[in-house]
């Protein structure tokens, strides 16, 4: 074969396969929001991904955001929690399992906290942003943590209007205090108060109750604030409440 045809087919060959790299990688950005998630999970094409899907609320007063005791970890955190699936048939296409590192009670149950193998996580991305078979109103956490333990009172926040800010993403790391590789997802909320529900959080504050706090940035930044001269740690997430 002529050395100038042979050069110009390399050349179409090499343009062509370019061309559909670049269009690959820039498919898997757009869709699922991280090259590096596609390829983490084809590394572990056969095992197993812990997911846990939440969404936290930025509730700022004044200067200082405020955070609320973990039941399952020690730690302070921001308000908020895991979604919920309304029809656990649909993780079956994914061929999900129960995640083994917290336990399912009556609180926890249908929690969209899974384990997902790597062959099926792009696949489990795309349907949870599609938002169907599966909670999308972030009232019920904020209900639960701080209306029925009566921190706030329900007819003080009916008129609750959180304006969805961003989501951040750990992508797939090891986790230590997991012992697995996981990926957790948050949803950013901002709930803005009036000068009566600002007074109200104070006021339980003020009574020395120790599930709420009022936080700085730079706490938040240490991952740890001092409560009666102790130092108690603030949960990794709550930095997202800073961007």
């Amino acid at each position: 074969m002529n050395r100038n045809i042979l050069t110009i087919i390399l050349s179409i060959f090499s343009g062509l396969l370019t061309a559909l790299i670049i269009y690959s990688l820039k498919f898997i950005k757009e869709n699922y929001g991280s090259i590096n998630i596609a390829l983490k999970a084809l590394i572990n094409y056969n095992k197993h991904i812990r997911f846990s899907m939440s969404y936290i609320f930025r509730i700022k007063i004044d200067t200082k955001y405020l955070l609320i005791k973990g039941k399952r970890i020690e730690q302070y955190q921001p308000v908020g929690g895991v979604y919920k699936i309304y029809n656990k048939e649909k993780l079956s296409q994914f061929n999900t399992r129960d995640d083994k590192e917290m336990p399912i009670d009556t609180t926890s149950r249908d929690d969209l906290r899974v384990r997902v193998p790597g062959k099926n996580v792009l696949k489990f991305l795309k349907w949870f942003h599609n938002r169907t078979d599966r909670e999308i109103s972030v009232h019920r956490e904020f209900i639960e943590e701080l209306v029925r333990p009566s921190f706030v009172t329900f007819s003080s926040f009916s008129e609750f209007k959180p304006v969805y800010i961003c989501s951040k993403c750990t992508g797939i790391k090891y986790s230590k205090y997991m012992k697995c590789n996981e990926l957790l997802h948050y949803d950013v909320f901002e709930l803005t108060l009036t000068d009566c529900q600002k007074e109200e959080i104070f006021k339980v504050i003020e009574r020395g109750t120790l599930e709420l706090a009022l936080v700085s940035e730079d706490q938040i930044e240490r991952e740890s604030l001092d409560l009666n001269g102790v130092s108690t740690k603030i949960g990794e997430h709550a930095k997202y409440l800073l961007s």
